[in-house]
């Protein structure tokens, strides 16, 4: 009996110093994380809300119901996120008083704000160069030598170039990108037809030129074209040109002037930017498949116009723009370009008989709901597409219009130009001149998590979804690893967009410690630990 009770108490002893040194290696280890600090936007009136902090617990396993961060497999660095800085963006910006116009800029670029960290240069003329008559930077007939170049459109009022300039002076700090519908019309192939004539191959060099011009000017007034889509949305929309035709101008022309101009060390190159990942998915690794056309693609870019209403995963062929980055994960992928838009473009949105095959925005509110969304719950459907593109490999996102009246314009009309009527589109921020307003929309509260906390210089972390069960339904979630933020606070950062109406509880696993939390329903919420 004696030995028995000292055996138990020699146990009990061994179990006491066991539980000790576990309580101090989870406790006090130098790896446990800090907890969560979270930043909240929801449908329920969260916006951009602290929220209390969530715990960590050791688990020597990650629970099957978690979202597994998966620390060492890093993938692509994030470049930014933002919208494009139209001249109907500047219209509407200016259309607003002054002291309204220096909050809208502060809440969108400042450092009390979303601080937008990529924006896209629209070169003229585009279907929202809403200032003036369809022009370019240089329509004198023939001017081969570019002597009458100019960039004082831009420079106006509602010029792009001031608009831009404007951004940097509320603290802007990002991406630039730059991109082109049209060139002059006189170097087309068919000037009576412009939306379907093509570059003529003996002006390919005028026009590597003219891409040139454009750089260095705004280099003059201290702004940088970080890269450059040489063409918008190549045959799908505007100029027709063949990859072949891309490779050749990409790889024998523009390329070898940059580098020759010393250009190419500030602004990168790409051949241009596909409507949709399915219509990328088949450019890009033919333009790759060019040696010559190869060395100038410094950044494959593509737009997310597969599907734009009651569209499912599949809809939008994530998995394709996937395939083309791990075929080419060496160079930088960038989201581009994507919007609501009453286009008109496909006859399935009109009837909700074919709306299972719409990819459109249908006119027709009984189909879907009106522009401009207004609605905050909006706003998880693009947290989610993002997240998906990001998982997709992209290193940054970019919205098409920053800034557009209630009516979703104003939008130029060149109809020879591929620029019709009706051109309604939806924006980051809806602005009400004629009261003095603007409305943020759910899509500004979703996009301003990744700019704000996500910053250039992050890196995307791979994360494992739930293995035993599937993750709660309409959740989704992005990791990084946070460098060269300036914020010696926090290493690592997680999105989490909840898509669907219901509060739902997940639960994130971190080197050997899960967290759980309650994502309200609509809502994307942001989370920061060291």
């Amino acid at each position: 009996l004696k030995r028995d009770s000292v055996a138990r108490m020699r146990t009990y002893s061994a179990i006491a110093v066991a539980t000790y040194l576990h309580l101090v290696m989870v406790t006090c280890s130098p790896d446990t994380p800090t907890p969560i600090t979270r930043v909240v936007s929801s449908n329920g009136g969260h916006r951009l809300t602290p929220e209390s902090s969530i715990d960590w617990q050791y688990a020597e396993n990650c629970p099957a119901d978690s979202f597994e961060i998966l620390h060492t497999e890093e993938g692509q660095v994030i470049g930014g996120f933002g919208a494009s800085m139209t001249e109907s963006s500047a219209v509407n910006l200016n259309s607003l008083s002054e002291e309204m116009q220096e909050e809208l800029l502060e809440i969108v670029f400042g450092k009390t704000g979303a601080r937008v960290s990529a924006v896209k240069a629209t070169m003229l003329a585009n279907d929202f160069s809403a200032q003036g008559p369809w022009s370019t930077y240089d329509d004198v007939e023939n001017d081969v030598k570019l002597e009458h170049f100019s960039i004082k459109r831009d420079l106006r009022e509602n010029g792009t170039l001031t608009f831009i300039k404007r951004a940097i002076s509320a603290g802007f700090e990002g991406t630039i990108q730059a991109y082109m519908d049209y060139p002059p019309d006189w170097m087309l192939d068919d000037r009576k037809n412009p939306a379907n004539a093509s570059i003529r191959e003996d002006l390919y060099d005028v026009l590597a030129q003219y891409y040139a011009a454009y750089v260095e000017a705004y280099a003059r007034h201290g702004v940088t074209i970080d890269f450059l889509e040489c063409f918008n949305e190549p045959t799908d929309s505007y100029t027709r040109m063949a990859p072949s035709q891309l490779a050749r101008f990409l790889g024998k022309h523009i390329g070898p002037l940059f580098d020759q101009l010393g250009l190419r060390n500030k602004t990168k190159l790409t051949y241009g930017g596909q409507c949709n990942r399915e219509m990328a998915a088949e450019y890009i690794p033919a333009i790759m498949a060019d040696r010559a056309a190869a060395k100038y693609m410094d950044v494959l870019a593509y737009h997310g116009y597969d599907c734009q209403y009651g569209c499912n995963d599949s809809r939008q062929n994530y998995d394709k723009i996937s395939q083309v980055h791990e075929k080419f994960a060496h160079i930088p992928m960038w989201m581009t370009e994507i919007c609501y838009a009453y286009n008109g473009d496909d006859p399935n949105c009109t009837s909700s008989a074919t709306m299972s095959s719409c990819t459109d925005y249908p006119r027709d509110p009984k189909l879907a709901p009106p522009l401009p969304r207004l609605d905050f719950e909006d706003g998880a459907t693009w947290g989610h597409r993002i997240i998906k593109d990001l998982q997709s490999g992209a290193s940054g996102w970019i919205y098409w219009n920053m800034f557009l009246d209630m009516d979703g314009g104003p939008f130029a009309y060149s109809p020879e130009h591929n620029d019709g009527p009706d051109n309604y589109q939806h924006p980051v921020v809806v602005v009400d001149g004629e009261s003095d307003r603007f409305h943020l929309t759910g899509l500004f509260w979703f996009l301003s998590h990744f700019s704000r906390f996500v910053r250039p210089g992050s890196v995307f972390v791979k994360a494992r979804e739930p293995r035993a069960v599937p993750p709660p339904d309409g959740v989704s979630m992005a990791a990084f690893h946070k460098k060269d933020s300036g914020d010696a606070r926090y290493s690592n950062v997680v999105q989490v967009v909840n898509k669907g109406a219901q509060e739902k509880s997940i639960a994130i696993c971190s080197k050997g410690y899960v967290a759980r939390m309650k994502v309200p329903g609509f809502s994307i919420t942001t989370g920061q630990w060291k």
